[in-house]
């Protein structure tokens, strides 16, 4: 059984079994767009476009377990697939929403993933900000591949130095791209922040895809699908989309002038010029 509480004009709150997902309802359009932000942001990230977006979409703009006013009550045990689908499904259902629109940025692409797994059928169109999700990281295997390797994330939070120094020297051993590393290290500077890295990374590992199983249900209900791609990104790179990309029929890719954390600006700036229908 779900639960709406109204917090303010535009900010609403959705729980189901004991979780809860905070959101922004913004826009006027005709049809609805789920928007999935990235790490260490809020629904607030995504502002530019919701903006650019708002004539077009009635926006639903989240934010994610362990980020804004969204609580997952608990700790670190992981969000499965079909735990997603109960969530998002009840909370379609609760607002009588039929057919709608995806788009996520970095971690968010996870959830727009993990809602296209079964819920397909009642996708018109999906956009993907340098997302995450398609091509699996081997430093996030590693780390949360094992019960041991998790610990030992754990651990990271309270003891910094354990991540300084295997980050300095994966740099030095030209294991880690430098940019990489300092964008890292401004994500686990702080106790709260350490705290989120290891809970979205160990509560959130249960989010893995088959390509090629995600691309036949994509494709066999004419998903019209958008990539952006930031030029100086490195997080996020071409090369990082092409298992999902490659595969779709109907799929177009853009690259801007833009690295990873400008992306969600400069990826709104295309869409004030670019009819959103019509990715």
């Amino acid at each position: 059984m779900s639960i709406f509480a109204q917090m303010a004009v535009d900010y609403h709150f959705f729980n189901f079994e004991g979780a809860r997902l905070g959101y922004q309802k913004s826009g006027t359009g005709s049809s609805a767009l789920l928007i999935f932000h990235g790490f260490g942001q809020d629904h607030t990230s995504f502002s530019p476009m919701t903006e650019a977006l708002a004539g077009h979409y009635t926006i639903y703009s989240f934010d994610l377990f362990f980020h804004g006013q969204s609580v997952w009550p608990f700790d670190d045990h992981p969000l499965t697939k079909n735990q997603w689908n109960r969530i998002i499904s009840t909370f379609l259902s609760d607002l009588e929403i039929d057919r709608f629109n995806l788009m996520g940025y970095s971690l968010g692409g996870k959830f727009v993933l993990a809602t296209l797994e079964t819920l397909s059928s009642r996708v018109d169109s999906v956009f993907l900000l340098a997302p995450d999700g398609i091509h699996l990281n081997l430093w996030y295997r590693l780390a949360t591949g094992t019960r041991l390797m998790r610990s030992t994330l754990k651990s990271m939070i309270y003891k910094p130095g354990l991540f300084t120094g295997t980050a300095s020297l994966a740099t030095r051993l030209g294991l880690v791209d430098k940019g990489i590393a300092r964008f890292a290290n401004t994500q686990m500077d702080s106790l709260e922040k350490r705290q989120r890295v290891y809970l979205s990374w160990v509560v959130f590992r249960k989010l893995a895809f088959d390509m090629k199983h995600i691309a036949r249900l994509m494709n066999a209900n004419t998903i019209k699908t958008s990539f952006f791609i930031g030029r100086f990104d490195k997080m996020i790179t071409e090369k990082s989309i092409k298992p999902l990309h490659t595969k779709l029929k109907n799929s177009k890719l853009k690259i801007l002038e833009s690295g990873h954390t400008t992306l969600i600006s400069h990826t709104a700036k295309e869409f004030r010029n670019i009819a959103p229908e019509k990715p």
